[in-house]
């Protein structure tokens, strides 16, 4: 006798309206922006020692410039008018962990806190949105790893400072 019931499990997929939301979208831009400033920040420091002086400009001016794009987009998304309120919020946070706002690992610490905060409050919603607040969050502490490991690769390289 043939199973009536399913035996596949149930894999519930994010409503497509929501993904394709325009805020949505461009946060989605911006947290991508992000990473690839992340990982321009991470060559530069990674490979100081190693590189030459013309490859080490080139990186820091690579870097300089991705943080300069993925501002603009978190400023954008942060400014759209319609935008969900706690995306604009976590665009606001993203934005204070810019180096031109020169953040501490605990401040980047403590904004990342505050975004997966607002990730939570999206648990039991279809929206998309606890899964792109928790990336901001996650990369928000990625910064913060990377800046403490950066700044320990500092103090060992001068340790007179």
């Amino acid at each position: 006798m043939a199973n009536t019931h399913s035996t596949t499990a149930n894999t519930k997929t994010e409503p497509g309206n929501a993904l394709l939301d325009a805020s949505s979208l461009g946060f989605r831009k911006a947290l991508d922006l992000y990473f690839v400033a992340l990982k321009a920040d991470w060559r530069y420091w990674a490979g100081r020692s190693k590189a030459s002086p013309a490859t080490l400009s080139d990186r820091a001016q690579a870097a300089a410039a991705a943080w300069a794009i993925c501002t603009g987009a978190l400023q954008q998304t942060r400014d759209l008018p319609g935008a969900h309120p706690d995306l604009r919020s976590a665009a606001g946070y993203l934005l204070r962990g810019a180096p031109q706002e020169a953040p501490t690992e605990r401040s980047l610490g403590q904004l990342g806190a505050q975004v997966l905060k607002l990730a939570r409050d999206h648990r039991a919603t279809p929206s998309g949105l606890q899964a792109l607040l928790e990336e901001a969050g996650t990369l928000l502490f990625v910064h913060s790893a990377n800046l403490a490991v950066t700044s320990l690769q500092t103090r060992v390289a001068n340790p007179n400072l």
